[in-house]
């Protein structure tokens, strides 16, 4: 306990899934956290479990695709404590477009906006707070789709590609002000967008991971969090441009 003890982080997308367990994971582990999500009951319902359990929370309303909303929740953060010592970017979406010739131009927008741009403009807004501190971490999803392409998934590959070169850009860019840019690369969590597969054993896919997947069991939410962890903590001042798997080996040949 207490591996972020005094740390202030901002965790997008943290209404459910892989979000909420690194809030409450944070918490637990002494963090300040700023929940932020789209679905505004939903995340506050989980930073106020946060602080009947003895944590500390605040949540918001809060569209990552926007820059302005951006802004906003930056300036809210620095009134209430006077800086941002992590930022994890975990708001995402999925998107599954087809195939490239028939891909939708509004759902490529719509999943770039959210899982590229909503990163950028969140680094945007805290690197500089970062480097004038003298410290910080970032945390960034990519995803096995980016590592491995998966056919029928266009926007949402391209998107998380475009996360692992953009997070080691910024990690070269600030290393020299002892702030860190890292990325975790999720395999099959347990999550709304995996448990309709998840749950139907049956299934071709579903099969298909089962076989990938080395380890006994699909990963949880949970695995994410302790990994981002390490990342987000002091224990790791001296890693920066990782890309980090957590897959349960679906990688290794």
């Amino acid at each position: 306990m207490g591996r972020l003890d005094g740390k202030v982080a901002i965790v997008t997308g943290s209404a459910g899934g892989q979000g909420e367990a690194e809030a409450r994971v944070f918490a637990r582990e002494g963090a300040s956290v700023v929940l932020t999500d789209v679905q505004e009951e939903k995340v506050a319902a989980v930073a106020a479990d946060i602080v009947k359990a003895g944590g500390k929370a605040v949540s918001f309303k809060h569209d990552v695709s926007s820059d302005e909303e951006w802004q906003g929740i930056v300036a809210k953060t620095l009134e209430l404590y006077g800086k941002i010592d992590v930022l994890m970017n975990n708001a995402g979406t999925g998107g599954w477009g087809g195939r490239i010739a028939k891909f939708n131009p509004e759902e490529w927008d719509f999943v770039l906006k959210i899982n590229l741009m909503g990163s950028v403009y969140g680094m945007k807004n805290v690197l500089p707070l970062m480097q004038e501190a003298g410290r910080g971490s970032v945390i960034n999803v990519a995803s096995l789709s980016s590592l491995s392409a998966m056919g029928g998934s266009s926007p949402y590959t391209a998107s998380k590609a475009a996360i692992r070169y953009l997070t080691k850009g910024a990690a070269l860019e600030y290393a020299p002000y002892n702030v860190r840019v890292n990325a975790v690369v999720p395999g099959i969590i347990r999550s709304a967008m995996t448990i309709p597969i998840l749950d139907n054993p049956e299934s071709p896919v579903y099969q298909e991971w089962r076989k990938k997947i080395k380890t006994p069991r699909f990963g949880m939410p949970e695995d994410i969090a302790y990994a981002v962890l390490y990342l987000a903590s002091d224990e790791s001042e001296h890693v920066t441009g990782i890309e980090l798997p957590v897959d349960g080996g679906y990688m290794l040949v």
